[in-house]
């Protein structure tokens, strides 16, 4: 255990309280799902705790607790709001895709200088076949309904007909259709925003949609699926890798499974692989996960602290020292989402004005937000600076669901207290108490956090102001703490 001095410095106390805090969780009946544990310890050895199974110090933000109000009212994800496919019509082909398959297998064959060719897992019978897909929510495309009518998957050998990943056998396809994440309010859900897929539009901008099907898996972890629910600019059927090194965040692949075994089938022609230890390995331009997300960052401290030379596709922006940065570049990002900048000093954020941004993370020794004034997209927005900050410009914003305001000096809260559509609000208590004493209400909040340094009594009041009573297994404790020998 540490504890911090009036000036900041950390030291150690000498106290390990992981045993007894393993002994409290179990010591509780029913054992909790995750049990919270707030202690304050005074100079004396008196000492004031709360232990709590709805109070929560997340991952992403141990700094603050956070309470869920309402776990179903969470924010819409991007992709839910974009529109669908212009193009109904599926890109593949049931008989080239099948052709396809044949030309690959006898190209192995060959390659590896083999008399007879390598055997897939024979398929089902059709009425297996179709009960199975008959179970899914989506009809499979036409191309894949084709390839499991000559083959039930490769049995996860090292075929890889699906270039590094295996083909699943259609029990599995069926039996867990679905890469699907269920966030909630403790996913920090409105900082973490789903990339846009390259070529942009192709692909919904989601953490996961039932309409992703998987259909293969690599040793990375990564998911081979169909996607079912394309994009405007997508087709149904189109192939994307979901999972494993960019969890959550789809890579468009091609616009059909026919189309991915044609590359397959034409890099061998060319000559473009290698054998390694018996293996086959396929160069056929494949989108490799984790490359495509180092594309989509820019750390400037990487780039000589600079934004010059930023490419289009650039969608998350961070810089750990932002003091003089030129913002201008952002102003031409066409899919900046999200941006991070910290620093001593203040900076023109006027360029972030014509991005398109949802999550803003400013923390700057001055911050003065009234250039986004009337932003369009930005939905989640965190100030933390050491100077006195002017929010006048909030109640402007007309997507503001998340504010953080917990290390920011807010002269005046009155702007927050008229934040209709906010669902995610965090303040220190000083600050809720002030926004109280404003008569605010924010009917809309669905979770809410309190940062700082509370004490037991205040985190019991700040909890019973939006729970009326203390919740089922919030309990306060006191008593004083003996030095042992």
């Amino acid at each position: 255990m540490q504890y911090e001095l009036a000036d900041g410095e950390l030291r150690d106390g000498g106290v390990d309280l992981f045993k007894e805090a393993g002994t409290l969780f179990f010591a509780t009946e029913p054992w909790p799902e995750h049990l919270t544990v707030e202690l304050a310890v005074e100079p004396s050895g008196e000492f004031g705790a709360i232990t709590s199974r709805s109070l929560i110090r997340t991952q992403y933000q141990p700094d603050r607790l956070l309470l869920v109000l309402k776990p179903d009212a969470l924010p819409a994800e991007s992709g839910d709001e974009q529109e669908g496919p212009a193009d109904p019509t599926f890109a593949g082909d049931p008989d080239e895709a099948v052709r396809l398959l044949r030309e690959y297998l006898r190209l192995r064959t060959e390659i590896f200088e083999e008399e007879e060719e390598e055997e897939l897992p024979p398929p089902l019978d059709e009425a297996t076949r179709a009960e199975l897909m008959a179970s899914l929510d989506v009809a499979l495309p036409p191309d894949l309904v084709a390839l499991y009518g000559v083959a039930n998957g490769d049995d996860g050998e090292d075929v890889n007909i699906f270039d590094t990943h295996s083909w699943t056998d259609l029990e599995f396809v069926t039996g867990h259709p679905h890469h699907r994440h269920d966030g909630d309010w403790t996913d920090d859900p409105l900082t973490v925003a789903a990339f846009e897929a390259i070529p942009p539009g192709k692909v919904r901008r989601s953490m996961s949609r039932d309409g992703w099907i998987v259909i293969g898996v690599n040793e990375d972890g990564d998911f081979l699926a169909v996607d079912m629910d394309p994009g405007p600019a997508g087709r149904r059927g189109q192939v994307i890798i979901i999972g494993g090194e960019y969890e959550g965040a789809p890579v468009y692949v091609a616009d059909s499974v026919t189309t991915l075994l044609r590359r397959q089938v034409e890099a061998l022609e060319r000559g473009d692989y290698e054998l390694h230890h018996d293996r086959l390995f396929v160069d056929a331009d494949t989108p490799r996960t984790v490359k495509y997300l180092e594309s989509l960052w820019w750390n400037a401290d990487d780039h000589g602290g600079s934004l010059a030379g930023m490419p289009g596709e650039v969608q998350r922006l961070i810089a750990w020292k932002a003091d003089g940065f030129d913002l201008e570049p952002a102003r031409h990002a066409p899919l900046l989402r999200d941006v991070v900048l910290r620093g001593q000093g203040a900076l023109d954020l006027s360029p972030l004005r014509d991005a398109p941004l949802e999550s803003l993370t400013l923390e700057l020794g001055s911050i003065d937000p009234t250039p986004l004034s009337g932003h369009p997209t930005l939905r989640n927005l965190t100030l933390r600076s050491q100077n006195p900050v002017e929010v006048a410009v909030l109640p402007t914003l007309p997507r503001l669901q998340g504010l953080d305001l917990t290390r920011a000096d807010v002269t005046d809260l009155a702007p927050v207290a008229r934040l209709e559509g906010l669902l995610f609000l965090a303040l220190t208590y000083e600050q809720w108490v002030r926004l109280w004493e404003l008569g605010a209400v924010l009917p809309s909040l669905a979770a809410v956090a309190l940062g700082g340094n509370p004490t037991p009594n205040q985190i019991d009041e700040w909890t019973e102001h939006f729970t009326g009573t203390l919740p089922k297994g919030h309990e306060k404790h006191t008593g004083r703490y003996e030095t042992r020998s």
